[in-house]
C-alpha cells in the first residue's frame, strides 16, 4: 500500500480534539490536520477510520484503550500536537 495523502483544508477548518472516555475507558483523537495526523500516523500507528471525501483523506479517528499505556505515553510526549 502506498503512502496516504491527506488534503489540507483552510485552515479555519481543520481540527484536532482528544476526549477522554472514563465509562468505556478510552481515548479518542480526531484530527483533519495534516501535520497532526502524520505524527499520529509515525507515533501511535494507522487510525481505526479514515474521515474520506471521495477518495481523498480529509481527516483520521483513533481509538486508544486506557490498558494501551505505550501508546498513551506517546500521545502524551507529543510537545506540540499543533505543529
Amino acid at each position: 500500500m502506498g503512502r496516504i495523502k491527506i488534503v489540507k483544508n483552510p485552515v479555519e477548518e481543520q481540527e484536532t480534539t482528544i476526549n477522554v472516555d472514563y465509562f468505556s475507558k478510552t481515548i479518542d483523537i480526531y484530527t483533519s490536520r495534516p501535520e497532526v495526523y502524520r505524527t499520529l500516523v509515525k507515533k501511535v500507528g494507522k487510525p481505526a477510520k479514515n474521515s474520506l471525501v471521495k477518495t481523498k483523506v480529509v481527516g483520521g479517528h483513533w481509538r486508544i484503550h486506557f490498558l494501551e499505556r505505550e501508546k498513551i505515553r506517546k500521545i502524551l510526549s507529543i510537545k506540540n500536537m499543533d505543529i
